[in-house]
């Protein structure tokens, strides 16, 4: 709600900005199912950690493998949120792309690109503050 304001969705806008509020919408469930079943996964596993040894060490292959197919589910849900970005990002005035610039930019930089997608709200997030201009309220300058 508060980028579509930001951006001054227009009525004609609105189409495109739903599809890609919907995305975002999914992704974020998507995100917060993943969360918990970890949290459920961790709680089971608790008091049955085996004695050090075999087995139980870091797997430098495992590792990679984990971390490649997480890169490729992020790189998965960015391709769905770019396919629906561009239909509306196509409608946009200079002034509104200004603005989705500043809010995509800002939910992507940090650890932060993961919790919102454009403005990045949510926990922990960032966007423009109140006024649509510069950083919120308790948020440092841009870089």
């Amino acid at each position: 709600a508060y980028a579509k304001t930001a951006l001054k969705i227009t009525d004609a806008q609105t189409k495109q900005w739903n599809a890609v509020a919907d995305v975002i919408r999914k992704q974020a469930k998507d995100r917060d199912a993943k969360i918990a079943a970890m949290r459920a996964k961790f709680e089971a596993d608790k008091g049955h950690e085996a004695e050090p040894g075999p087995g139980r060490e870091f797997d430098m292959i495992e590792g990679m493998e984990r971390r490649q197919k997480m890169m490729t589910e992020r790189a998965a849900a960015l391709g769905e949120l770019i396919a629906a970005a561009k239909p509306l990002y196509a409608t946009l005035s200079d002034e509104q792309k200004q603005m989705a610039n500043h809010l995509l930019m800002r939910g992507m930089d940090g650890d932060h690109g993961h919790r919102g997608g454009w403005g990045g709200h949510g926990p922990g997030g960032h966007g423009p503050g109140p006024d649509g201009q510069g950083p919120g309220p308790g948020e440092p300058p841009p870089r």
